[in-house]
């Protein structure tokens, strides 16, 4: 289980820049400068659908930079046509 602020199901392992924007609460903008800083994750992969990073990673990031994560949805919204 996760003690990301109120978070009671477990999370998932891996996460894409859309969880990652949801995390920090920040902008598309933001997060692209974030991962190309020192100090964040490394992927721990590289799909044609973009990066992955570690969910445990991204938690211990935010924990090292006073940063606090949102809980992740139990549903993401469905994309409007």
């Amino acid at each position: 289980m996760c003690s990301v602020r109120g978070m009671t199901r477990k999370p998932p392992p891996v996460v894409a820049m859309a969880e990652l924007i949801w995390l920090l609460g920040v902008t598309r903008r933001r997060v692209a400068t974030l991962v190309g800083t020192e100090g964040f994750p490394e992927p721990v992969a590289t799909l044609t659908v973009g990066r992955l990073w570690d969910y445990g990673d991204v938690v211990d990031y935010a924990k090292r930079t006073g940063r606090t994560l949102r809980p992740l949805p139990e549903v993401w919204p469905q994309a409007k046509d």
